[in-house]
């Protein structure tokens, strides 16, 4: 659980300085953590396909991130 809020929160966090606002960043975050507990895929993989965060965040941009550390 600690693993999941700590990952949350490091990609709310990455997506607020890429330009989203905090609602924005929530709302990319929760929709992929919901996706996640539906066992639709791994987090990482579903913010890496996410067209809202593609925008603000791209594919090597997120790898390039503080979230690589986390995701991983």
């Amino acid at each position: 659980r600690r693993s999941s809020t700590l990952k949350f929160l490091t990609v709310l966090l990455a997506l607020a300085r890429a330009g989203l606002t905090r609602e924005e960043a929530y709302a990319v975050v929760q929709r992929n953590a919901m996706r996640v507990w539906a066992g639709e895929g791994e987090f990482r993989d579903l913010l890496a396909r996410d067209a809202d965060l593609q925008r603000v965040l791209p594919a090597g941009d997120l790898d390039a991130c503080p979230v690589r550390q986390v995701l991983d």
